[in-house]
């Protein structure tokens, strides 16, 4: 499904990537209660964006502005304890730095050419003050969320 969806979204303008986004971004948990309107709101805050081969997409301890979610391409997640991370095609980082902008729990660099949706936290934040019915959803995710690490302790 990411393959296909890559495709459409590679011919697609750089910006405002609505119906290819969409199968994208349902896979991610944070926006399973997102009904198909929200989703096409916010695959209109998407920007297509392109990184070559070794290089920093973010870095840990640094303020969290952006989300992705890899279309193409491997990059590799190192965190505080050294633990590493492989991460391909469907895979996201950085959404929790949608929500709350803090500093980044680990470090992600490409280890490929890697080709990704990046939503800036500025224009989601945005969004959610113009669509409140979107942070409502998330809430409810959040929460399901939480109530079922409660379960597994």
């Amino acid at each position: 499904m990411v393959a296909d969806a890559f495709a459409k979204i590679t011919a697609s303008p750089r910006r405002g990537l609505p119906s290819a986004s969409i199968p994208v971004l349902r896979q991610v948990p944070l926006f399973a209660g997102l009904t198909d309107r929200h989703l096409r709101k916010l695959g209109k805050l998407a920007t297509l964006t392109n990184f070559s081969a070794h290089v920093l997409i973010v870095r840990e301890g640094t303020r969290g502005d952006a989300f992705f979610v890899i279309l193409d391409g491997h990059a590799v997640v190192v965190r505080r304890d050294g633990s590493k991370t492989t991460l391909s095609a469907g895979d996201y980082f950085g959404e929790m730095a949608l929500l709350d902008r803090r500093p980044r729990s680990a470090t992600v660099m490409t280890q490929t050419k890697i080709t990704t949706l990046r939503i800036s936290a500025a224009e989601f934040q945005a969004l959610l003050r113009r669509e409140p019915s979107i942070a409502l959803a998330l809430l409810q995710t959040l929460s399901s969320r939480v109530r079922e690490l409660e379960q597994s302790l």
